[in-house]
C-alpha cells in the first residue's frame, strides 16, 4: 500500500481482524493502488501515524479509525457490478468495515482458562480415540498413556504441560511432527471465535520415582536430660 516496498500487509492469524485488513487493501487496489499514507491521512483528517498503523501493525484499531480509511479509499474505488449508486456502495462499505471489526474485538477477548483447559483435553481425548490417520497407531498410543497436568495461555499461546508414562511415550509426543500443529488448529476450533492459538507441548516424566533413602540421623536427646560422657550416644561422643 502506498508507495511500493513502504507498506507491508500484517499477518494477524486467521480471523475477522485478518479479513478487515484484506477489505481495507482490496480497497486501496480498487482506487487505483496509488494513495499513500499521507494523502489518506488528510482525506480523513487523521494523524499520518495512526493511518500507518492502523494499515501495518498488528494491533486493532479504534472503529472511527477503520471506518474513516475505508469510506476514504471506497469514495475513490470504481464501483463494482452490480451497485451503481455512490452512496449505496459507500454504506455497505461502512457496515462490512463495522460488522468485521465488532467481530474482531470479540475474537480477539482471550478466553477464559477453564475454558481454555477444556478445549485441550476435549483435543487430547479425540486424538487418544482417533489418531490423525489410520496408521498412526503409535501417536494414538503415545496420547492416550499421557496426562495432561496444566495448561496456561499468555499472549494467544498455550502451553500444555504432559505428564507422559515412558520414553516411548515422550519421543513420539516431542518430536518435530504434524499432529501438534492439528492439536494446534482443533484446540483453535473449539475455542470457536478464539482464532490463532499456538499450541507448545511440554513434557514432563511421568513414571513413579523411587523413594529417597532415609537419612540416618543421631538419636534425639530429650530437653532437660542430663548424660555423663559414658552414656552420650555413640553419635555424639568424642574421640
Amino acid at each position: 500500500m502506498g508507495l511500493p516496498g513502504k507498506f507491508t500487509k500484517p499477518q494477524v492469524g486467521p480471523g475477522s481482524h485478518q479479513e478487515l485488513i484484506d477489505v481495507l487493501y482490496d480497497l486501496h487496489l480498487q482506487a487505483g493502488g496509488k494513495l499513500s499514507v499521507r494523502r489518506i491521512a488528510a482525506r480523513t483528517r487523521l494523524l499520518h501515524s495512526t493511518v500507518h498503523k492502523a494499515l501495518t501493525h498488528r494491533d486493532l484499531p479504534d472503529l472511527h479509525v477503520v471506518v474513516a480509511i475505508g469510506l476514504a479509499l471506497a469514495d475513490e474505488a470504481h464501483i463494482p457490478a452490480p451497485c451503481t449508486d455512490r452512496e449505496t456502495y459507500l454504506d455497505g462499505v461502512d457496515h462490512r468495515v463495522t460488522e468485521l471489526w465488532q467481530a474482531a474485538t470479540r475474537e480477539g477477548t482471550p478466553p477464559a482458562a477453564g475454558t481454555v483447559r477444556a478445549a485441550v483435553e476435549q483435543v487430547w481425548f479425540d486424538l487418544a480415540q482417533k489418531p490423525l490417520s489410520a496408521t498412526n497407531n503409535r501417536q494414538k498410543s503415545a496420547v492416550a498413556r499421557s496426562t495432561v497436568l496444566s495448561t496456561t495461555m499468555r499472549a494467544g499461546v498455550v502451553t500444555v504441560l504432559v505428564a507422559v508414562p515412558d520414553r516411548e511415550a515422550h519421543d513420539c509426543i516431542l518430536e518435530p511432527a504434524f499432529w501438534q500443529y492439528i492439536f494446534s488448529l482443533r484446540v483453535s476450533t473449539y475455542l470457536q471465535h478464539h482464532v490463532g492459538v499456538t499450541v507448545n507441548v511440554d513434557v514432563r516424566d511421568g513414571r513413579p520415582r523411587p523413594p529417597l533413602p532415609l537419612r540416618q540421623s543421631a538419636r534425639p536427646i530429650a530437653r532437660g536430660t542430663e548424660y555423663s560422657p559414658a552414656q552420650w550416644p555413640s553419635a555424639t561422643r568424642n574421640p
